[in-house]
């Protein structure tokens, strides 16, 4: 199971970034686009693990995010 996500950042690839310094790998929403624009706004996180891995990701992104915009 995949969740597909809304993101803020400047571009997908921006977003993987911020994905992978939180400790989360994230797949750019680009990938999935047929003529592959920079930026879509959304980013692919695979989620087909147990509860409590979801609610691990759900937390490093929020702290993360939280972090970033000090």
């Amino acid at each position: 199971m995949y969740g597909v996500l809304l993101h803020n950042e400047a571009s997908d690839m921006a977003a993987v970034v911020s994905g992978i310094q939180a400790g989360v790998g994230v797949c750019p929403g680009n990938m999935f686009v047929g003529k592959t624009p920079a930026h879509t706004g959304w980013i692919r996180i695979h989620c087909g693990v147990a509860r409590t891995k979801c609610d691990d990701i759900v937390r490093r992104l929020s702290e993360y995010k939280a972090t970033k915009n000090k």
